[in-house]
């Protein structure tokens, strides 16, 4: 029979196992899913940002009365995910301006806990951006960081988003280093191309393949080689998700203490996401994103009616009814019956 003793360290220990999935939560473009969350020791590592700054009061923002404390486990929970080239080096993150984001993921769980939706956003549709006109959804984040591009998403869709957290492909990287490698169900063969020799290239088959540090970030950052460009880089991104969260949920890396740890410390340095992400939140989202069955969970792209030309720029044209009726499902909570149509 276990000592008493033993009993505190075994808590602590799930708490631990637990805790890697703040940092899921965060880099969900390159991880679906969670395990659990962040304990309060481990979630001083990350960089954190006033909700109230992230996620701005302005008029016309869609409303959804706040939960109490009791009743927010009840609630439909979204969250925008962002991966992006660069990071600000000091202060602000999710509010710093000029860069560009290549990944825009929405995160949805519903309020029943039983369906997740992972909903990829590719960063050339053409979007209204307020203040500033019809541009490409990823100026937006260029333009005013994610509070004006959760204004633009939150416009498109006349549904709140709750929070908003972004990684740089430094830290997917390391992640996935630290992890040991991520198996994915690669569709398409292909090399990674790029328009500078000296960087290495990669050649993926089709199948079981595991990625691993550079030829991870290559995988999910390549559009050049494919017919389809960036229609095929992310539905590629979504395949490294699923195969992300089946790594973190593996037996290995569950009873590795260690490996899990070491995750954290490799991801650290490159995550922030608003501070109404609480360890109470985390909980709740974590805990049970990883029961939900494979089945439940919706991988797609926002729907699209194609590419075009506006002036000299090659963009994509969102499909504005379908947009519609994603977001009707968002605002009565029933996006386990919508259906996306198949990707042009």
């Amino acid at each position: 029979m276990p000592s008493h003793a033993s009993r505190p360290d075994r808590r602590s220990r799930r708490r631990t196992v637990l805790a890697i999935v703040a940092s899921i939560l965060v880099l969900i473009v390159a991880g679906c899913g969670a395990i659990a969350v962040l304990v309060a020791t481990t979630l001083n590592q990350f960089e954190t940002e006033k909700a109230a700054q992230v996620l701005p009061s302005y008029p016309g923002r869609p409303e959804k009365p706040r939960p109490t404390a009791a009743a927010e486990s009840a609630e439909p929970v979204t969250i925008l995910l962002l991966g992006s080239d660069t990071r600000a080096k000091a202060g602000p993150v999710l509010t710093a301006t000029g860069s560009r984001t290549d990944t825009i993921l929405l995160a949805h769980l519903s309020g029943d806990r039983t369906h997740l939706d992972l909903v990829s956003i590719m960063r050339d549709s053409w979007v209204t951006i307020p203040g500033y006109g019809a541009n490409k959804i990823n100026a937006a984040y260029a333009y005013g960081g994610a509070p004006l591009l959760v204004k633009t998403l939150e416009g498109m869709l006349d549904y709140p988003i709750d929070h908003v957290a972004v990684v740089n492909f430094e830290g997917f990287k390391a992640l996935t280093e630290a992890l040991g490698g991520v198996e994915v169900n690669n569709a398409i063969a292909f090399t990674s191309a790029s328009n500078d020799a000296s960087q290495q290239r990669y050649s993926f088959k089709a199948g079981r393949i595991t990625l691993k540090g550079p030829n991870a970030l290559a995988y999910v950052r390549e559009r050049y080689a494919f017919r389809r460009g960036d229609y095929q880089r992310v539905e590629n991104q979504r395949a490294f998700l699923i195969g992300l969260m089946e790594t973190l949920t593996s037996r290995e890396v569950l009873s590795s203490p260690t490996r899990i740890k070491r995750a954290l410390d490799a991801v650290a340095d490159h995550v922030a996401f608003d501070d109404g992400l609480t360890i109470s939140r985390l909980t709740d989202i974590a805990s049970t994103v990883a029961t939900i069955p494979r089945e439940n969970i919706s991988a797609f792209t926002m729907p699209t009616l194609g590419t075009g030309m506006e002036g000299r720029q090659s963009v994509v044209y969102l499909d504005l009814d379908e947009v519609a009726a994603f977001g009707a499902a968002l605002r009565a909570d029933s996006t386990a019956s919508y259906r996306p149509p198949a990707a042009r």
